[in-house]
């Protein structure tokens, strides 16, 4: 029993001297650096915002007070005399008054413009021009119409809305048609009425 123990000891030791001779061949095992793992680069497209305009309603400077021109009132008055329509270019002779009237043309209109969405600070005025032919006289003048006024039949006073020839007063009553929201009319749409009658 104990020489097959011996030799098992030997066994052992030949066998751990054989494994101690082929130690001295090393076997290398070489692991692979690990590769860095490229990540692919996204773009991200950034959005312009074009920024929305925004209007600041303009305010008024304090202190400061708008005056708007209103339509004056005009009362009906007894006008006695004759009442004569013309369109740009007409000439009519007056009845019993020996003068011939020639409506010749609007030389200006700066009537305020009849519009809910137009304010103005003065009412304007328009100025007719008017040839008056009496016998073998005639006589240009230029009556005016006020602005914001139907007619100037409540206003027979007043000095520019008339003219005083061969006894007889003509006065300009309305001019039609009042500017709009797109200007004036043409010359061929006006059309004045004049009042004609006695000066005393």
């Amino acid at each position: 029993m104990k020489g097959h123990y011996r030799a098992t000891i030997w066994v052992g030791l030949l066998l751990v001297l054989a494994l101690g001779a082929c130690s001295g061949a090393t076997a290398t095992v070489t692991v692979p650096a690990p590769t860095a793992t490229t990540v692919p680069t996204v773009r991200v497209a950034t959005a312009t915002t074009t920024p929305i305009p925004t209007m600041t309603p303009s305010a008024s400077p304090e202190g400061t007070r708008q005056v708007l021109a209103t339509p004056q009132s005009t009362a009906a008055v007894d006008t006695g005399g004759a009442t004569v329509a013309l369109r740009v270019g007409q000439t009519v002779a007056v009845p019993d008054t020996g003068l011939t009237l020639t409506f010749v043309a609007v030389e200006n209109d700066s009537r305020c413009p009849r519009s809910p969405n137009l304010a103005c600070v003065w009412a304007g005025e328009a100025k007719v021009n008017i040839e008056i032919h009496t016998g073998t006289t005639v006589s240009a003048v230029i009556l005016t119409m006020p602005g914001m006024l139907d007619s100037t039949a409540g206003l027979p006073d007043n000095p520019k809305t008339y003219t005083v020839i061969s006894g007889h007063r003509i006065q300009i009553l309305s001019l039609e048609p009042h500017p709009g929201e797109q200007g004036r009319p043409t010359q061929e749409g006006y059309l004045a009425t004049l009042l004609v009658r006695p000066a005393n």
